[in-house]
């Protein structure tokens, strides 16, 4: 690797460590949540919202995968394992459970189901200033894609509802009330 090459990707570093402590609670908090939106009693919040359900096949074992595709060419996936994004361009951008390290994939129109972490598409890190640019692009349209769904839950059913999820939430949280504005800082 180049001495430029590294000083890009020690610059970015730089930039995604000041959010990676942050991020790593709130994600996992996140992903706490959709599992709470898909047992909710009165019906599935993600299936409301436009998600399509891809279990596991017969007989295999893993984390069921939702699917929401975007009026454009945007899709979401979610898993108990991670969250992927992509603007339907030439790359997605994939966060792990446990980890704020965004990974792209050039693979963006992948076919599902996939329910295991290592069925995925191969991941990397970006290794130069047009990657990370792209992988900080999709981050942040991923990140406001979060926030603007937690606006919808507590617009369709109500601030007490996501308070009662987070209250269930065993681990250091986030207050219900900041979730969404957390996903656009």
């Amino acid at each position: 690797m180049s001495g430029r090459t590294d000083d890009v990707s020690a610059r970015w570093l730089g930039a995604l460590n000041k959010v990676r402590k942050n991020g790593t609670m709130l994600l996992d908090q996140q992903l706490w949540c959709w599992g709470q939106d898909v047992c909710r009693a009165e019906g599935n919040a993600l299936l409301a919202y436009g998600f399509t359900k891809h279990r596991p096949p017969e007989g295999k074992y893993g984390s069921t995968a939702y699917e929401w595709r975007g009026s454009g060419r945007s899709r979401v996936i979610l898993w108990g394992f991670g969250f992927f994004y992509s603007d339907g361009d030439r790359e997605g951008l994939f966060l792990q459970r446990y980890k704020f390290a965004p990974k792209q994939t050039a693979s963006v129109d992948f076919s599902l189901p996939i329910w295991k972490l290592k069925q995925l598409p191969e991941l990397t890190h970006p290794c130069d200033e047009e990657a990370w640019c792209r992988v900080f692009s999709l981050l942040t349209q991923g990140l406001t894609w979060i926030g603007n769904y937690e606006r919808w839950i507590i617009s369709e059913y109500g601030l007490d509802y996501r308070q009662r999820c987070t209250n269930a939430w065993k681990k250091k949280r986030i207050p219900a009330h900041e979730m969404a504005a957390k996903w656009h800082e």
